[in-house]
């Protein structure tokens, strides 16, 4: 079962999540992919994959197996998508072209996976694509548990609140504590 999930962008990623991103490769290239790693300023060790494949969207059913294939083969099983890049090499609207990928790439990979979705500004097309690709793939589901974009804001909201609540009563405090004393 593939459980997805939504960041709004990497700093949302918890580090245990790889980063996969697509680049396009020089024109008559083979697809092929880039594996990096480096320690963040935590310490803990943070990987990213790109797939360097061809541009455009015509080029899509060509390396998306590959992309799944090698997903699958590497074990990651907690990974996070760059949606822009996926937009970049299929040369189309961010959401157009992450919709188009998933529907080709959801079929084909079947390991159990947390995947993470960048949806930056488009949090409420890309929650659509992502119940789309949950109604036509059964091995795929959207699971709140996973949703740091919601939990990050809730918290802020709820951090907003006692910080306003803070203030409230301690102008209260300070007018009673005036009040005592005419």
């Amino acid at each position: 079962m593939v459980k997805l999930g939504f960041i709004k962008d990497a700093d949302q990623s918890p580090p245990e999540h790889a980063r996969v991103y697509i680049a396009p490769a020089p024109d008559g290239a083979s697809p092929a992919t880039e594996v990096r790693s480096w320690p963040n300023r935590d310490g803990e060790q943070l990987f990213e994959i790109a797939f360097i494949v061809p541009r455009g969207e015509k080029h899509l059913h060509a390396w998306v197996g590959f992309m799944a294939e090698t997903l699958d083969r590497m074990g990651w099983d907690r990974w996070w998508i760059d949606t822009l890049s996926i937009s970049q090499v299929l040369n189309r609207y961010i959401v157009d072209a992450v919709r188009q990928w998933g529907e080709a790439f959801w079929p084909l990979y079947q390991r159990d996976a947390v995947a993470l979705i960048q949806v930056g500004l488009q949090r409420e097309d890309f929650q659509n694509c992502a119940e789309n690709w949950a109604r036509q793939f059964p091995h795929v589901s959207v699971d709140d548990e996973y949703d740091f974009e919601r939990i990050t804001l809730e918290l802020e909201a709820q951090a907003m609140e006692e910080r306003a609540k803070r203030r409230f009563f301690g102008l209260h405090r300070l007018l009673h504590a005036r009040n005592r004393t005419n």
